[in-house]
């Protein structure tokens, strides 16, 4: 998991989703934003569209959480990334759902560089 730190608060949640750069594909939705602390932090989503009861939510959330901490594990970045699950990510494996993120982070300014 992401320690405390590296996780967006409500406002700076905000701020991601209103001025970030989206990237999405049909599983996830991935919004970033170049930061000033010098880190990366992260933010997750998901809707009651996916899963309505607040247990199979949570559920998704931590796979997303364990989805970009293994896709940005060697990366230092300081970027603000939003993750949010789509419909399409309800029946995927979470081995697809990596490989979904990693390909849609590849078109980021993150492994740009």
């Amino acid at each position: 998991m992401f320690s405390p730190k590296n996780r967006l608060g409500a406002g700076e949640f905000s701020d991601v989703m209103n001025k970030g750069k989206g990237y999405s594909d049909s599983t996830l939705f991935i919004k970033i934003i170049k930061n000033s602390v010098g880190y990366v932090r992260i933010g997750v989503g998901v809707s009651k569209g996916l899963a309505a009861k607040p247990a199979k939510r949570n559920y998704y959330k931590r796979v997303l959480r364990d989805v970009l901490k293994d896709t940005l594990s060697n990366k230092d970045v300081p970027y603000d990334i939003i993750a949010i699950a789509r419909e399409g990510a309800g029946d995927k494996k979470i081995e697809k759902l990596k490989e979904n993120a990693k390909n849609i982070l590849q078109k980021t300014p993150i492994f740009s560089k």
